[in-house]
């Protein structure tokens, strides 16, 4: 049960990227477009009246390409976790850094993959490729992947721990030992 809700989170993750990879896209031609006149000096004027606005396109573009991912993840950990609480499993540091290494790597491979095969997958992408490397937007890609995922397996970590602190024990050589605790002037 654990490995499929693994599973689960990391596919549910893949997808939200896939859905806003359109947006990692259209902020790298935003970003190109806002360096432009730093290479091209006959379009100074573009960058004083419409630099804010690609600015804070870049932003919304920012937010939404990490948040929806994330968002997702959120609310798949919480179901997986609650389903992994109602049969009293829990998921170890060891298969939490697995999935995250998983999902970025193929977050990484779908971006790469997806650069190259133009119709490769029914996708919002802008008709203008950005000229920035695929393996940047790929290891963007993943970075948002591995993130969305440290969020996700953290809740469900969270959500699964089923532990009571350890009791603290009593050190046979204090003292108080005998008199339960309590300190006597006598």
């Amino acid at each position: 049960m654990k490995i499929t809700i693994l599973s689960l989170l990391t596919l549910v993750l893949l997808v939200a990227i896939a859905a806003v990879y359109g947006a990692l896209e259209s902020g790298a031609n935003l970003v190109e477009a806002l360096l432009l006149p730093f290479t091209d000096h006959t379009a100074t004027g573009a960058l004083v009246f419409g630099g804010p606005f690609i600015v804070l396109f870049i932003a919304a573009l920012t937010v939404q390409f990490v948040g929806v991912p994330l968002i997702a993840s959120s609310i798949a950990a919480c179901l997986g976790g609650w389903a992994l609480r109602q049969s009293r499993k829990s998921i170890s540091k060891r298969s939490a850094g697995h999935c995250i290494s998983l999902a970025a790597v193929c977050a990484i491979v779908f971006v790469l993959v997806t650069s190259q095969c133009d119709g490769f997958l029914p996708l919002s992408r802008p008709p203008q490729k950005p000229k920035t490397p695929a393996i940047v937007l790929a290891c963007v890609a993943g970075a948002n992947a591995a993130f969305s995922m440290l969020a996700g397996t953290f809740i469900l970590r969270r959500i699964t721990f089923s532990g009571q602190p350890p009791p603290i024990p009593k050190s046979p050589t204090s003292p108080n030992h005998m008199r339960g605790g309590v300190k006597t002037d006598t």
